[in-house]
Parts: C-alpha cells; structure tokens; sequence
C-alpha cells in the first residue's frame, strides 16, 4: 500500500513539475544561444543598439531629446495631422 502511494505522488507531483523545469530549462538554454547568434550576426547594424537598449532607462531617453519643446512639437503635429486627416475623410465619404 505504502509503493503504491509513493507511486501516485512521484506521478501527480514530481513528474509534472520536472517536466516543466525541464522545458523551461531547455527554453532558457535555446533563448540564450539564438541571441547570442543574433548579435553576432548583427552586430554593425541598428538592430543590435535596438535590442540591447532600455526604453525606461532615463538617462538614454533624455540623450534622445535634447530640446523638452520638441516634444510638444511633435505632439502638436500628430494631433494636426490627424485632424487633418479625419477632416480628408470626411470630404472623400459620401
């Protein structure tokens, strides 16, 4: 009775669980290689700045604008340009 029970949690509990560290494991494993080869394979180009960068990190994004205003700028154009072409569609709609 007692191989039995032993039997019954080694496949309800343990099983499951190495199983699914072991995929994990093997996810990790292949991720890491595939980036490793990634940028090797684009190490010149934008893409691998692109990758390797944090969009959070406030030191990079405040190197990207220089100017607080070209924000406000850029912002302002958008909502001129969409204005503009809801304003075209209207127009083209019958």
């Amino acid at each position: 009775m007692g191989g039995a029970v032993i039997m019954i949690i080694l496949l309800v509990v343990v099983m499951p669980v190495a199983i699914l560290l072991s995929g994990a494991l093997a996810a990790a494993l292949i991720g890491g290689l595939v980036k490793k080869d990634v940028d090797k394979t684009h190490k010149e180009s934008e893409l691998f700045e692109i990758s390797e960068s944090n969009p959070w990190l406030q030191e990079k994004t405040s190197d990207l604008v220089k100017n607080p205003n070209e924000i406000d700028q850029t912002y302002n154009l958008q909502i001129s340009l969409l204005r503009l072409g809801s304003h075209v569609l209207r127009q083209v709609s019958p």
